[in-house]
């Protein structure tokens, strides 16, 4: 779990992220949210419309990656990857809870992420 979290710290001190870092970043966030805070609506559904924007550009990028497979191979490794993180996300917050500093970074990263203009 400690290298889930330093390879998002360095992709973050970094610029120039990939699309794989951009998602594991919004399924992050969107799962910390999720369990820690209630997001105003239009914070949400900002935050969704750009969750899909990534989402979609993911997909693509798996698809071109695995072209020999079927789109729903890619969708398999998308959603196996929503669960993992999904999974580490409430250990943290079962074992530590919403003030966990990582928490804490991954809701501002929500909050963030809400701001911006994907689509």
């Amino acid at each position: 779990m400690a290298l889930i979290f330093s390879l998002i710290n360095y992709a973050s001190a970094n610029s120039k992220m990939n699309i794989f870092q951009i998602f594991d970043q919004f399924l992050l966030s969107s799962h910390a949210a999720s369990s820690c805070i209630k997001p105003e609506e239009k914070t949400l559904t900002n935050h969704l419309a750009n969750f899909k924007a990534v989402w979609d550009r993911t997909l693509n990028a798996l698809t071109k990656k695995h072209s020999s497979k079927p789109k729903e191979y890619s969708l398999g490794l998308m959603n196996k990857r929503n669960k993992f993180l999904k999974i580490k996300i409430n250990e943290i917050v079962k074992k530590n809870g919403c003030k966990d500093n990582r928490i804490k970074k991954f809701i501002k990263i929500f909050n963030i992420q809400a701001k911006m203009t994907l689509g």
